[in-house]
């Protein structure tokens, strides 16, 4: 088969659809540049079933939400189509276009599982970001399933550049998107677990954007955890003696960046209440000062970092979906470390160099002690590899490192590691709950060493030792088998 032939199997293509010609003329029109085909419906019905005859084949839809008859009588809405068309094809990227505000709309967009939402009249800049990002994640998963090689040495310039370390695919796939979406100004998420490296990432998006000559501004959003009051002196500022302890006036985070960035980390830990007031900023670009009525105009750029399981806090009405959908108009996930142990060694090189110059210790690391540091799960990820790496070279006597020389630190680290799983263990009182975290562990397990084997059954039954048929029934009990790669990843990440 010839190159362009492939290139044409593999063209992603967007799908249209919206029951106003004019929108979908101009919708088509500012997506006309991009490499993908496009392909263009009056009828969300109609997309459904197109979608059913090629399934691997669209990247991303825009959906209307509300399709409707000539005397305008609705006859179904988009986010049904949507929730149908997720479970055709999981990793398809929905984004709904409405002009619908309201909480309703918004609880049954997240309801349907979809990926974004924008309301109309929508910019061409911000229809093109969000279809790139869509694109630039059809393509990755089509790399995964064609198990792609190591990175090569001109692709480790994008890791380089954003202050990365590593030469894994998923790094470069984050240093890719980091420079990418830094030359928008939409919010963009940061999603990972603790120690993932979210700041970096945060700062890097600043470095890169146009606003890298202005202020960088950090809050962590767990410090004011359920201390609403402090909160918003901090990111709205106050009069003088608006409440007990304002002595002066204070200059808050959003109105001192001016033209700068601000990244609101931990942002899921955040009360209801502190949400509804952060979003009212992010929607008018105005703010009050705590204390005063006067409205002021704020200029800047907004990063949110957060766990994994956001989305879930969003659907137990612990965090407003309106936020969430607009703070995660683009979204980077940073992926655990435990996922990407090819990264460990080149972290430990840039540990040890950093080392040498603040403290003038000099050693080496064996390959074997590389290898052996591997085998841990690194639960506080790369802060946590830090941690160690730095302890190890100032107890370490000698001057070359060897495996044997972990043993005592690591097992220190399992050790604390069985203890909070043995305190988890204990908040189950019935067999059936502990089965049914067992279970989970299980998948857990599973679901990690597939996707270091690049979702190959036979090595991942030789890593567990286990047989590759008692595996395979294994997987196709706990449903891991019928799962998109996407899927396995996503449901991997619930568990963090």
């Amino acid at each position: 088969m010839s190159t362009s032939g492939q290139q044409a199997i593999y063209k992603p293509k967007i799908l249209l659809l919206d029951d106003d010609n004019i929108i979908l003329k101009a919708t088509e029109k500012s997506l006309k540049g991009l490499n993908a085909e496009i392909d263009t419906l009056n009828s969300g019905k109609a997309g459904l079933e197109l979608l059913k005859e090629n399934p691997n084949s669209y990247a991303l839809v825009f959906i209307d939400y509300r399709f409707t008859n000539e005397d305008g009588k609705i006859l179904y809405k988009g986010d049904a189509i949507a929730k149908e068309m997720k479970k055709i094809a999981p990793d398809l990227v929905v984004i709904i276009m409405s002009g619908d505000t309201s909480d309703e709309a918004l609880k049954s967009w997240l309801n349907a599982g979809i990926d974004n939402f924008v309301y109309k009249p929508v910019s061409k800049k911000h229809l093109i970001i969000l279809a790139e990002s869509a694109i630039e994640k059809f393509n990755r998963n089509r790399k995964t399933l064609t198990d792609v090689k190591n990175i090569d040495d001109s692709s480790n310039d994008f890791i380089e550049e954003v202050g990365m370390v590593g030469v894994s695919n998923s790094l470069l796939n984050t240093a890719k998107n980091i420079i990418k979406f830094s030359k928008s100004d939409l919010p963009i998420l940061l999603i990972g677990e603790t120690g993932t490296g979210k700041e970096l990432g945060a700062k890097a998006i600043h470095q890169n954007s146009t606003r890298f000559r202005k202020k960088f501004l950090t809050v962590n959003c767990s410090t004011f955890k359920g201390d609403s009051t402090l909160l918003e002196s901090e990111l709205f500022g106050h009069e003088k003696g608006s409440f007990t302890g304002a002595l002066n006036r204070k200059i808050g985070i959003f109105e001192e960046a001016n033209g700068g960035t601000v990244f609101l980390d931990e942002i899921h830990h955040l009360s209801i209440e502190a949400q509804a007031k952060i979003l009212r900023a992010i929607q008018e670009k105005k703010i009050r000062r705590v204390g005063q009525n006067e409205e002021i105009p704020v200029n800047f750029r907004l990063i949110s970092a957060t766990k994994p399981d956001i989305r879930n806090l969003c659907e137990q009405n612990r965090f407003l979906p309106d936020l969430y959908f607009r703070i995660s108009t683009l979204d980077i996930t940073i992926s655990p470390l435990r996922e990407r142990t090819e990264d460990i060694g080149p972290l430990i090189f840039n540990f040890k160099k950093k080392i040498e110059k603040r403290d003038g210790i000099i050693k080496e690391v064996s390959e074997a002690a590389i290898d052996k540091l591997k085998g841990y799960d690194w639960p506080g990820n790369v802060r946590e590899l830090q941690n160690f790496i730095e302890k190890i070279f100032l107890i370490t006597d000698c001057k070359f490192i060897k495996a044997c020389d972990l043993d005592h630190e690591l097992s220190k680290l399992r050790s604390d590691q069985n203890k909070r799983e043995k305190n988890e263990i204990k908040t189950y009182k019935t067999l059936k709950e502990l089965e049914k975290w067992y279970d989970s562990k299980k998948v857990k397990i599973i679901l990690e060493t597939l996707i270091k084997t690049g979702h190959n059954i036979s090595k991942t039954a030789e890593i567990l030792e286990e047989k590759r048929s008692t595996l395979s029934s294994t997987i196709k009990k706990y449903g891991i088998l019928d799962m998109t790669i996407k899927q396995r990843e996503d449901y991997l990440s619930s568990f963090n």
